[in-house]
């Protein structure tokens, strides 16, 4: 069986990792090392239901977050606070002077924004802080990288102290040369410019190059896009959104390229990587029956 990673999968799949009340969060670990991928849930009967997708947390703010509904249920604090990056997702738990916990959600796409606001009971308080340790034990368990245990090694009891492996290093005697692969380069550089009510244009230049897409408010365009640069930020190798133009789509990709290689010894020579972006209109049926074609920039 495929392991479950991202959110939406989780909330397909699996029953909330975290739930609030009305509130439930599935959190995914799709985005890379640094990130998390979030579907958040509100449902205020069993007909009305709102599911919101595609925020991206820290995980450093995850952690944050697991260790402030502890201190909230302790009552150590008063407000514990979760945002995505980009503002679609902010999350407020606070408690008033008389002792009643509320919590209110804030979901934004584009212009169309939610807001929830709910009290809290207790048994949800202590049903949210078991699901949010054990996100964060399944997110940890995964392959993050090593993070070291000082405590361990400092007590007795605990496991011995790591003994250093000599590792034979590679031949270095090959040298890698100097390689450029010829693409122009510059500044990548977005407008975003709002045309009318409902309506965004935006212009994209990389270098000397130039294009142009627009559409509605159907789709989150500009959140889209400054998720899309963290994730390239972050490592990512690519990340694609689509606008809706009504009629017809735009098809948005960032995607990782090899600029060049400065040379050097095996171990010392190092690519340089950028950013192309590519922006395709998609083929739509037009009222008169016929499919407009495809153009590519």
């Amino acid at each position: 069986m495929a392991a479950i990673e991202t959110a939406a999968e989780r909330r397909d799949a699996l029953s909330p990792d975290i739930k609030l009340g009305w509130l439930s969060l599935w959190i995914g670990d799709s985005a890379g090392r640094t990130w998390l991928d979030v579907v958040a849930e509100v449902r205020e009967s069993s007909f009305d239901v709102l599911a919101f997708k595609g925020p991206k947390i820290q995980v450093a703010d995850f952690r944050t977050v697991v260790a402030g509904l502890e201190a909230f249920a302790a009552g150590s604090v008063d407000e514990v606070t979760l945002a995505s990056q980009g503002g679609s997702l902010r999350i407020a738990l606070s408690r008033s002077e008389p002792g009643w916990m509320r919590l209110r959600t804030w979901l934004r796409w584009g212009h169309i924004e939610h807001n929830f606001s709910f009290r809290l009971w207790q048994e949800a308080l202590d049903e949210a802080v078991t699901g949010a340790r054990a996100t964060l034990q399944r997110l940890e368990s995964g392959n993050r990288g090593w993070r070291p245990r000082l405590l361990d090694l400092l007590e007795r009891s605990g496991p011995a102290a790591p003994v250093p492996i000599p590792v034979p290093l590679p031949d270095t005697s090959d040298r890698i040369e100097d390689w450029d692969s010829g693409i122009e380069t510059g500044d990548v550089t977005f407008r975003y410019e709002i045309d009318g009510y409902g309506w965004y244009g935006v212009d994209v230049r990389v270098g000397d190059q130039s294009g142009a897409f627009g559409g509605g408010y159907l789709t989150d365009a500009m959140g889209d896009m400054l998720r899309g640069a963290l994730a390239m930020l972050a490592g990512g190798r690519r990340f694609e959104f689509m606008c809706h133009a009504e009629p017809g789509l735009t098809r948005v990709t960032f995607e990782q390229v090899q600029l060049r290689v400065i040379g050097g010894s095996r171990t010392s020579a190092r690519a340089v990587y950028g950013c192309r972006v590519l922006v395709a209109w998609l083929p739509y049926i037009s009222p008169g029956g016929r499919t407009r074609r495809t153009r590519r920039r």
